[in-house]
């Protein structure tokens, strides 16, 4: 089973698809739709309101008859109707009691765009709380409340522009690209477009939540949470690094198995864990599970390496992390080969 990375589990109420909706109003007159046509995507409303003239049909179809597909509504104020996936590329629709005046019009439907990716890099947390996650609706999140820490993300967006919904509880969220520096203090929605690399960070007093459209499902075994007040997290292609020199907790959700190295004093009550700097597949059963990473009494490092996208349920070891640096060596080097690089992977 292939595994992958998740970011965000700590959604609030507005980080849904609706988010990106939009809601289309036509407005019926004695014998008009004004507009009359409507460009559409699957996920709008269309609203019809009641303005002059009675009665007044919602019907769907042409040629003044119904075609039994989508609407035949009589409203006595609004109609809501929201555009379904299946839709046809064109919905005509009238009112039927005065179709033959040309009280008619048309939704076209434009094809869904699909959302751009968001891909992390590397992530400096000092007291800092984080959640990931992602709703049922395809929504991913990240969760960050700062103390007396601070947090740099590095972010890049492939494949098309993202969307990000900041809702901010406390202080101020800084977005640093090549264009400057932007700074958030208020609820707000920011297109960042494909292929831009940006900085997202903050100073101590900071508590917002930042989701975007990723359609990642939730199969396989997931990385969803991270309690942590001194780590440092590393993001490198499918290759995702903790390290800590105090304590941290990482939370997993299954089910299917992740390849995963660790070093130090790393520990789980449920998870079968590799002995100290041995690669294997952990498997992560149904369910929530935590892996302990505790430096505290020994003043040395925690570290966890694991890859999300190689995992299966054969439970083959061709695909875990080898010789990253090519010395004909496994050890903590190739660790810091990882951690010291971040970019694209791919051509």
């Amino acid at each position: 089973m292939k595994t992958r990375i998740i970011l965000a589990l700590a959604m609030t109420a507005g980080m849904t698809t609706s988010a990106l909706a939009e809601t289309h109003v036509i407005e019926a007159y004695s014998t008009s739709f004004v507009p009359s046509v409507v460009d559409a995507m699957p996920g709008d409303t269309i609203r019809w309101e009641y303005v002059t003239g009675y009665p007044h049909s919602v019907t769907s179809g042409d040629n003044c008859t119904y075609d039994n597909l989508y609407f035949n509504e009589y409203p006595l104020s609004t109609f809501d109707w929201i555009v379904p996936d299946d839709a046809s590329a064109q919905v005509p629709f009238f009112c039927d009691p005065h179709c033959d005046m040309g009280m008619e019009g048309v939704i076209n439907v434009l094809p869904a765009t699909d959302p751009g990716r968001l891909v992390f890099g590397i992530m400096d947390l000092a007291d800092v709380n984080c959640e990931f996650g992602t709703d049922s609706d395809g929504m991913s999140g990240l969760a960050i409340e700062t103390n007396d820490g601070h947090f740099a993300i590095g972010c890049e967006t492939e494949d098309g522009d993202v969307q990000l919904v900041l809702e901010i509880n406390k202080g101020t969220v800084f977005i640093t690209d090549a264009k400057g520096v932007e700074d958030y203090s208020s609820n707000a929605t920011v297109t960042i477009e494909a292929g831009t690399r940006f900085a997202l960070h903050g100073e101590a007093g900071v508590a917002f939540t930042l989701g975007w459209q990723d359609d990642v499902g939730d199969e396989g075994a997931n990385f969803i949470g991270l309690d942590c007040d001194d780590c440092s997290v590393s993001v490198n292609g499918d290759m995702t690094s903790f390290r800590t020199a105090s304590m941290a907790i990482i939370t997993f959700q299954g089910d299917g198995d992740i390849p995963m190295s660790v070093v130090g004093n790393v520990t789980s009550t449920t998870l079968d864990l590799p002995d100290f700097g041995e690669e294997g597949l952990v498997s992560i059963p149904t369910g929530e599970h935590d892996i302990v990473l505790d430096a505290s009494a020994t003043g040395d490092v925690a570290w966890v390496l694991m890859n999300m996208e190689n995992g299966d349920d054969g439970g083959e070891e061709d695909d875990l992390p080898q010789d990253v640096n090519g010395d004909c060596i496994v050890n903590v080097n190739d660790l810091l080969e990882i951690i010291g690089s971040w970019g694209e992977t791919c051509p």
